[in-house]
């Protein structure tokens, strides 16, 4: 059976399609290329901070409206994307699992690891690899939401969902309503006792919303 996506960038543009009109309090989403480092680089400096030396980018950046408070939730999403069940590629992302972590450094609120499996994909195979992953993330309490997903219509924009919760069907928007939950009850553990990475969070909001926001 032939893949769906080619890549991560191709299932985060399929995505981002349909996420922002989910829900009103989406109100941006970002692409990997929405991150300037340049732009981060000149701000950083202005203030007289600094950025990291390396900065891997998410591959989609919800921007999180508050509607009580007014605030604004920046969300980084980390996607894996599952072509085929060889056991090579499942061990790799097993050992990354954790880089969505890396996101409250650069000053992100939210961190989210979203994988998403194609629908040739058997899933007893997926069910099993999902409950590994998600009993990591669980029993170490990882500030990171998981969400584990195989591809049932594209077309449709279809996805049966293993975490956090086994369903059938589901939209898109469905998953736009568990991000939106853990952003209303989750945040960057670093925040807002560390000084510098709240000056990034500064400089990151500055470089996503551009006045929008």
């Amino acid at each position: 059976m032939c893949s769906m996506f080619t890549n991560e960038r191709a299932v985060a543009r399929w995505l981002a399609k349909t996420l922002k009109g989910c829900d009103s309090r989406l109100g941006e989403v970002l692409l990997e290329g929405a991150i300037s480092r340049t732009q981060m680089e000149a701000l950083a400096k202005g203030l007289g901070s600094r950025i990291p030396a390396f900065m891997a980018k998410p591959d989609l950046v919800l921007v999180v409206r508050e509607p009580e408070s007014g605030r604004h939730v920046l969300a980084a999403v980390e996607l894996k994307y599952f072509k085929t069940a060889g056991k090579k590629r499942w061990r790799r992302a097993y050992r990354e699992f954790g880089q969505p972590l890396r996101y409250y450094l650069y000053g992100f609120d939210v961190a989210v690891l979203v994988h998403v499996f194609e629908s040739g994909i058997v899933d007893a195979d997926v069910e099993t690899y999902s409950e590994v992953v998600g009993e990591v993330v669980e029993k170490l309490k990882l500030p990171t939401a998981y969400i584990s997903l195989k591809i049932a219509d594209a077309e449709r924009g279809l996805l049966k969902a293993f975490k956090p919760q086994k369903l059938g069907a589901v939209g898109i928007c469905h998953v736009a309503k568990w991000i939106l939950e853990y952003c209303a009850e989750a945040r960057n553990p670093l925040l807002p006792s560390d000084k510098e990475i709240l000056e990034r969070r500064n400089i990151l909001k500055a470089v996503l919303c551009r006045s929008r926001c």
